[in-house]
């Protein structure tokens, strides 16, 4: 055997190892990432579906009251009853009247101010509902009853200050949460495709060193029968 055919059986031998070794390897890491891509190409954002609740444990009456500026109505005339604008209107009331027994709220101001919070883009009529049960809850605490016997329209305002800024605080946290479970999901859809493309290379570089060692042996095939016709010339 000649020196080149030494080298030339070295090296298939040395690319049957590399082959059995590439091969294993791309099948086990075609497979997972195939596996991977099949899992995740489709992958949806887990939103959160948590509801906005506020009550009136969390509110605390300032420790001043200060006097309310008398609130203006503007033109116009009332809107359509509804059962909210209803529901807003009675809360109110039986929260005055724990206050004066026989409490009955200026009608107008308030269809103006229950307006101003349904036509909110960040409130509507959900932080209304919200703030309905807040004033029937704030008749159970004694603290807001002796901060409305002295300020009514001023707890009441401070009151819907609170509401306002935890309804939106809970709002933005959820739609913080939602904003990351979209990434998230946005995220594996990318790693499920890079999967993919990676477990598309991985099979080219299987195929192609396949081909070479079969060419490899073709070539060394077709060469023998030369060599020993060349023996038998000589």
């Amino acid at each position: 055997m000649s020196f080149v055919q030494k080298v030339e059986s070295g090296y298939l031998q040395f690319l049957r190892i590399v082959f059995l070794i590439f091969a294993t390897g791309a099948i086990v890491v075609s497979g997972l990432l195939g596996a991977k891509y099949l899992m995740q190409h489709d992958a949806e954002p887990r939103l959160i579906k948590r509801e906005i609740s506020i009550n009136v444990d969390g509110y605390h009456p300032p420790q001043k009251a200060v006097k309310a500026e008398p609130s203006v109505a503007p033109n116009g005339a009332p809107p359509t009853k509804d059962e909210l604008l209803e529901q807003f209107k009675s809360a109110i009331n039986e929260l005055g009247r724990e206050i004066t027994p026989n409490f009955s709220v200026n009608e107008e101001p308030v269809i103006n101010l229950f307006n101003s919070l349904e036509n909110d883009p960040d409130l509507g009529r959900a932080f209304v509902e919200q703030f309905n049960g807040l004033l029937v809850g704030a008749k159970k605490r004694p603290d807001i009853i002796a901060k409305l016997k002295v300020n009514f329209d001023q707890e009441l305002n401070d009151m819907l200050d609170y509401s306002k800024a935890e309804y939106l605080r809970q709002k933005a946290e959820i739609r913080s949460m939602n904003d990351v479970a979209r990434a998230d999901a946005l995220a594996k859809q990318s790693d499920a495709m890079f999967a993919l493309y990676a477990s598309g290379v991985l099979f080219l570089f299987f195929v192609g060193l396949v081909l070479l060692i079969v060419l490899l042996k073709i070539e060394r095939n077709l060469r023998a029968p030369t060599i020993f016709a060349n023996k038998a010339l000589a």
